[in-house]
């Protein structure tokens, strides 16, 4: 596996369904994880002339590749440079083939940025998490992140063997589409991660086996457990409303008392 656990997306025919996923005829894109600069060709093509990609690439030494494959091409801005310390705020539309190890950190900061639609490939399972429903086995906190955030669907899978080198895995292509903000509930993240911590015990014990990495007092949360909604569900089986109404009464009833 190269340096930065990259593998290097080669089918032409999922190239060009990604790179036509949405269209992007006059848009600017942002692109993470250009790689040899093959997606960003497919890109910079159907954005036109007035359109441009700005592309971001962690491997310098990949410039020689990329610069030979976009030779000629008048659209494209290449930034060599870490995605995870690049500012995404100015950028709607987003593209990227994630790095496996760096899925979820970049996800979220797609999902925390001002973007309107993105088209990302990720590992199949990690797409899987993305649209699991409360009590399938792959839910878990970042699905609850996405899709209050988002509107998540996988538009199609890659097998592995059209990558190079070959992964382990197969990879899927997800489409997010945020929501506005008054479609997004409230949710306390700190509790959304701290039940997770715990996910198949009943939430009054998931609470009291996290209180010190939420910062409660014992004594309170014990005096406030009766009033504690969902208090024998377990966080695997949460809706989003069911979040947001835990959310609710943690923020009113124990950070207020804390």
């Amino acid at each position: 596996m190269p340096r930065w656990s990259q593998v290097f997306l080669f089918d032409r025919t999922a190239i060009n369904r990604i790179a036509s996923a949405i269209p992007i005829s006059g848009k600017t894109v942002l692109e993470i994880g250009a790689g040899e600069g093959v997606l960003t060709a497919a890109l910079a093509k159907n954005a036109g002339a007035r359109g441009k990609v700005v592309a971001l690439e962690i491997d310098r030494s990949l410039s020689g590749k990329m610069e030979k494959r976009l030779h000629g091409v008048k659209n494209v801005e290449v930034n060599f440079v870490d995605a995870v310390k690049f500012d995404f705020g100015g950028f709607k539309i987003i593209f990227g083939n994630l790095p496996y190890h760096l899925s979820s950190k970049i996800l979220f900061k797609i999902i925390d940025s001002n973007f309107s639609r993105a088209v990302v490939c990720l590992q199949k399972e990690f797409a899987e998490r993305l649209v699991a429903k409360p009590g399938g086995r792959e839910y878990s906190r970042l699905s609850v992140a996405a899709q209050n955030a988002c509107d998540v669907k996988i538009l199609f899978e890659i097998p592995r063997f059209c990558f190079v080198p070959i992964p382990r895995v197969d990879s899927a292509v997800v489409l997010l589409e945020a929501k506005p903000s008054k479609g997004r509930l409230r949710l306390n993240q700190a509790l959304v991660a701290a039940l997770f911590q715990h996910k198949n015990q009943s939430i009054r014990k998931a609470l009291m086996h996290s209180r010190k990495a939420l910062g409660v007092d014992k004594k309170i949360l014990l005096s406030l457990c009766e009033s504690m909604p969902l208090r024998e569900k377990r966080a695997r089986h949460l809706s989003l409303d069911d979040f947001a109404a835990l959310s609710e009464w943690f923020e009113s009833s124990i950070l207020a008392n804390r």
